[in-house]
């Protein structure tokens, strides 16, 4: 069963769990329903067991799960019209636009912004998406944030500023991760929250994910929680997305993804799909098992990341991905 709203993945395409708005956790959804977004996000790594460092503050337009459909172009208020490409790399048309500050991305995507997606194919029409007029800072999320609980490490950065949790495997036996409850001080009608978890050691594998469904405002939001054991495979040796395991190779990418939701409702285009604007939070924390800081500090964790680091290079200011 596929699910809606995805990091967001890490899009830079954020990691590769930016696969696309559709498929990341929102809700659990018939495999005919498409959907049509539009939404603003930041993206943080997590460098120190409380701090972050944001990466980028990000606009998304995105279309997913509608096969007919043969193009897409978004015109923002009385913009320029500009067309969407099919990526293939997230199944999606889907573009992020990035800046290095909130000013910047709100100067470009206002936040009472009308957004017309104009569709070609089948079904053909136009969705108008109207964000809320909300401030950023009041509707967008808290941040997430991991706790890492009985677990002894050192932390240190990755080659575009990841920051990464290295611990000593042999060690270590079973550890809990905890990610901080969602909130916002803008409520929107609906919202999600998710934590994934990833294998990096080669191209990025999604292993598993805890996700809310989409709630409405109000709801309870507990913390979730992941526990780890060393020995067992990385999926944990069973399907329940809170339990893995870890090894002595151990490079495992979590994210934490926080979603306000404003104006869901189906695009009236007469087929079922749904639309919505979003405002979201995401959080990435790499956890390394490493031998021993000595030996850690041989290999580099720039080599180590080598096989996939261009998914992560910041687009820059006002660059489309």
């Amino acid at each position: 069963m596929r699910t809606l709203l995805r990091s967001r993945f890490p899009q830079f395409r954020h990691w590769a769990t930016a696969l696309s708005l559709c498929t990341l956790g929102i809700v659990p959804m018939a495999a005919s329903a498409g959907f049509v977004a539009s939404s603003l996000e930041q993206y943080n790594y997590q460098t120190g067991n409380s701090a972050l460092t944001v990466r980028s503050y990000d606009a998304f337009d995105e279309l997913d799960d509608l096969p007919g459909v043969t193009g897409l172009t978004v015109q923002v208020n009385s913009g320029p019209v500009e067309n969407i490409a099919f990526d293939l790399f997230y199944n999606a048309y889907k573009r992020r636009q990035s800046w290095d500050s909130v000013e910047q991305m709100v100067a470009a995507r206002p936040v009472d912004a009308t957004i017309v997606h104009t569709l070609t194919g089948s079904p053909a029409g136009t969705v108008s998406i109207t964000a809320p007029g909300v401030a950023y800072a009041a509707a967008v999320p808290v941040s997430p944030v991991f706790e890492i609980v009985g677990l002894d490490g050192y932390w240190t950065s990755g080659t575009h500023g990841e920051g990464i949790f290295n611990f000593d495997a042999a060690t270590a036996g079973s550890f809990t991760i905890r990610l901080n409850p969602y909130a916002a001080a803008t409520a929107g009608p609906n919202f999600f929250y998710s934590a994934s978890v990833a294998d990096i050691r080669g191209p990025y594998s999604r292993i598993d994910e805890q996700h809310s469904g989409v709630l409405p405002a109000g709801a309870p939001t507990p913390s979730l929680a992941l526990t780890f054991t060393r020995g067992l495979p990385l999926d944990g040796g069973d399907a329940d997305p809170t339990t893995y395991g870890f090894g002595a190779d151990s490079f495992v990418l979590l994210e934490g993804e926080f979603g306000n939701i404003f104006g869901l409702a189906t695009t009236g285009l007469g087929d079922g799909s749904q639309k919505a604007f979003v405002y979201q939070n995401n959080t990435s924390l790499i956890l390394q098992a490493v031998p021993e800081p000595s030996i850690y500090a041989c290999v580099g964790i720039g080599m180590l990341l080598i096989g996939w680091a261009t998914r992560l290079r910041s687009p820059g200011p006002g660059r489309i991905t």
